[in-house]
């Protein structure tokens, strides 16, 4: 099963090291030098720390989301329920994230030896995949096992 993830890349990690050096910095001279002030006349500690918490609960944020979304695949690669869904309705919502629009897609869903089942399914999409997303085209997917009206978009191995 192939499926897209995004990832940190060393790249990142050099990048993010790079904002943090500017806080760390800070901070080391306003424990240093409690007197130490910015130009317009902050504590410099205060500042320092405010600066480095930002970029860290950014940092951290990124590092949940991208766990969640990793555990996310981890069990749908283990515990899915391989299925078809063949779109029966697709729309957009008119609301878009990063240029990707999101899309209502009515989808009926058939697993091996189950009634196919009818759900709704809200998603972004990539523009240039958009012209996929026809009635009666079918998409591979992996269902939970414990709520079928989740699932997940795969491209499955042809090995």
């Amino acid at each position: 099963m192939k499926t897209q993830m995004w990832t940190l890349s060393r790249h990142f990690w050099i990048f993010f090291l790079v904002l943090l050096l500017p806080g760390l910095v800070m901070l080391g001279i306003g424990i240093t030098t409690p007197g130490a002030r910015t130009n317009d006349g902050h504590s410099l500690l205060t500042f320092g720390a405010a600066y480095t918490g930002i970029l860290l609960l950014v940092e951290g944020g990124t590092f949940i989301f991208l766990r969640r979304q990793k555990r996310r695949v981890e069990y749908f690669t283990a515990c899915g329920i391989r299925g078809i869904a063949t779109i029966l309705d697709a729309e957009t919502t008119g609301v878009e994230l990063n240029d990707m629009p999101q899309v209502e897609l009515k989808l009926e869903v058939s697993i091996q030896g189950r009634a196919p089942y009818t759900i709704t399914h809200r998603g972004y999409w990539n523009l240039l995949s958009l012209s996929s997303l026809k009635r009666g085209a079918r998409l591979s997917v992996r269902v939970d096992p414990k709520n079928r009206e989740k699932i997940m978009f795969v491209e499955e191995d042809t090995d």
